[in-house]
């Protein structure tokens, strides 16, 4: 038999896990799953960090899209399965891809194929330089249509 975490202690230690950084729901359910918390006491658990504050998926939501989108060079799609795959519900997911900076999204995609653009041998045939930028915007999770438009912008 395993030693199960007390109720008390358990919860104080998903706050300090919580207040370190947001998280989603199911991240904390997964670790105190792990931390050998009771199944039962799980959900009060979740249910306190919630109405202490500790805990807000669509804050995590906002935030995530957000840094994904600043930090990383994340398009909408690859946010978004991310965040699906987080536990996420489709309509706090649909709602922080709304906040992100249309003007800034496309400005985005440019900046980082031109900055692809810069990394290929000069001798590659226009048309396959186009088809490696392509694939490059496609894999950072950006829309094909944002892509060619900003091909298009950088006279691909």
């Amino acid at each position: 038999m395993t030693d199960q975490l007390p109720h008390d202690k358990a919860l104080e230690k998903a706050r300090k896990y919580c207040a370190a950084q947001e998280r989603s729901e199911k991240q904390v359910q997964t670790r105190l799953q792990e931390w050998g918390v009771e199944h039962k006491s799980i959900p009060a658990i979740l249910g306190s960090l919630r109405s202490e504050g500790y805990l807000s998926n669509q804050r995590f939501a906002r935030l995530y899209a957000r840094s994904k989108f600043n930090q990383l060079g994340w398009g909408k799609i690859k946010i978004a399965r991310m965040m699906t795959s987080l536990g996420l519900p489709s309509d706090l997911i649909a709602s922080a891809m709304e906040e992100l900076d249309e003007a800034g999204y496309h400005d985005k995609i440019e900046a980082l194929l031109r900055k692809k653009l810069a990394t290929l041998k000069a001798d590659i045939p226009p048309m396959q330089r186009k088809q490696k930028l392509l694939m490059f915007g496609l894999s950072r999770g950006f829309e094909k249509s944002q892509v060619f438009d900003a091909l298009r912008k950088l006279d691909l």
